[in-house]
């Protein structure tokens, strides 16, 4: 896109259009960016409802949130150079926000299209609904196997469907490669745990891909996108990372704490301030280090109005290869006691992992010593 179209989009009016949950597009407004206000007709729009609303921030902070981040962000930098955008999206400016959105927004988390190349790229889309054995056959041949143990920033190589996210371990020959399939096992168990105890979480599935020849063995997990329904309809998502920053002006804060802010604002129920709480003490018990606000988001009903949204991302990534080394030497064991009211979730989770014969020996006795069990 040249200096000009980018000029362009700055100044004009940007529409602002919803995907149903049955797959109908509707417009809900647009954004001014020179007067850094949203104009919204009808209701819809994350936490907003109608009328002229003048933000404080370069953008919407739905906008900065639906912009994929990390490997997903860098995937469509290197397929899509027509957009000059920076290599790492951490270093995205909202006017290469605003590129990704107009020009690729087709595709991207959650049920908002940005601008008017982003509706004719939906209506003229075909979204197949994958389930899991097809995915794994497409992920056999994806070129994302071919990458090396790692990305930039350690990051996990992953590739997204219309309705599936898969995530790859290395080689399970290499010792980053086990500890990486052990883990991605142990993401899909948490998952199962959480919805035995009636939280919601994204429902995941592994797989192998084994090619004797390449001596290539490695994991894959498929995760079921919530913010998907059938082969066109979408859910409003966001996480709390883009949310805090924009609300609170900081994404150090832990997630119950947003969430209890939120609810005294008005803005989420009693239930999901709640059952954040626990799901991150479990977090905690289990080893998971990785509970940022990126790994908890809200759903976005008709009217805007949010609720938790399914669980995911939990796993004691405590134990994961940092800069491709294993951290196992200097892991101690756990001192913070189990809090009673996960105590019998952290209990099913271990019988889950003792009888999961496809997760090494060597992890199940690391996991459990270091949480105490």
């Amino acid at each position: 896109m040249a200096s000009g179209d980018t000029m362009s989009l700055m100044s004009a009016p940007i529409s602002i259009s919803r995907v149903t949950r049955d797959g109908q597009v509707e417009r809900l407004g647009q954004w001014l960016h020179d007067e850094r206000t949203l104009e919204l007709e009808r209701e819809g729009f994350p936490l907003l409802g109608p009328g002229r609303h003048r933000l404080e921030g370069e953008l919407p902070w739905i906008f900065w949130d639906m912009c994929p981040s990390g490997y997903l962000g860098r995937r469509i930098q290197s397929r899509m150079p027509g957009l000059q955008l920076p290599e790492n999206p951490r270093d995205w400016m909202s006017s290469d926000v605003l590129r990704a959105l107009t020009v690729a927004g087709g595709h991207l988390a959650g049920n908002l299209l940005i601008g008017g190349e982003s509706v004719a790229a939906f209506d003229q889309a075909d979204f197949a609904f994958t389930d899991f054995a097809q995915a794994f056959e497409e992920a056999m041949r994806d070129s994302v196997l071919a990458t090396g143990p790692s990305s930039l920033g350690g990051e996990r190589p992953k590739v997204l469907y219309s309705n599936l996210i898969a995530k790859f371990a290395p080689p399970a020959s290499s010792p980053q490669g086990q500890r990486w399939s052990d883990l991605l096992r142990m993401e899909a168990l948490c998952g199962q745990s959480l919805r035995r105890v009636g939280v919601e979480s994204a429902v995941s599935k592994t797989g192998v891909v084994r090619r004797p020849t390449e001596n290539l063995d490695r994991t894959i997990l498929f995760v079921n996108r919530f913010d998907r329904v059938g082969h066109r309809g979408r859910v409003g998502v966001g996480t709390l990372y883009w949310l805090s920053m924009d609300r609170f002006g900081d994404v150090a804060l832990p997630a119950p704490e947003i969430m209890a802010r939120l609810h005294a604002d008005g803005l989420v129920d009693a239930a999901s301030v709640e059952t954040c709480a626990r799901v991150h003490a479990f977090s905690a018990a289990i080893g998971n280090t990785d509970a940022h606000l990126g790994n908890y988001a809200l759903l976005f009903n008709d009217a805007g109005r949010a609720t938790l949204a399914p669980i995911y991302d939990v796993l004691p990534m405590v134990f994961a290869p940092r800069n491709d080394e294993l951290p196992d030497a200097w892991l101690t064991p756990r001192k913070t006691p189990i809090d009673p009211s996960i105590a019998p979730w952290v209990d099913a989770l271990v019988r889950a992992v003792d009888a999961d014969a496809a997760i090494s020996t060597e992890f199940k006795g690391l996991w459990r010593a270091h949480i105490g069990v």
